[in-house]
């Protein structure tokens, strides 16, 4: 490709999908962040909702992606914190040599 010129992909360029995947990104950023700091979902889903009845795809596509990745991390760590540790094995790094006597 010759610098300069932008590779064309239907009626948009290489240059278009970059800034969008960069929006989607910083959308991502940006609810991952208000979930962490105790953001309830459903705000975030009223907000995915209002992007939605304004067709701004890339918002929702970050916000959407977020809130499914929070949601999974944490089932996830529920599922962790609640699982029986009766089967743990507990090992002692502390050096003695009474072991093997």
């Amino acid at each position: 490709m010759l610098k300069g010129k932008k590779k064309k992909i239907g009626k948009t360029t290489s240059d278009d999908i970059v800034d969008r995947k960069d929006r989607i990104q910083e959308f991502f950023n940006m609810a991952m962040y208000d979930l962490a700091n105790d953001v309830p979902i459903d705000e975030l889903q009223d907000l995915l909702e209002h992007y939605k009845q304004l067709e701004k795809y890339e918002q929702c596509a970050g916000i959407k992606r977020a809130i499914e990745s929070y949601s999974f991390i944490r089932y996830y760590y529920n599922i962790k914190e609640g699982e029986d540790k009766t089967n743990s094995i507990e090992i002692n790094f502390n050096k003695t040599n009474d072991w093997y006597d």
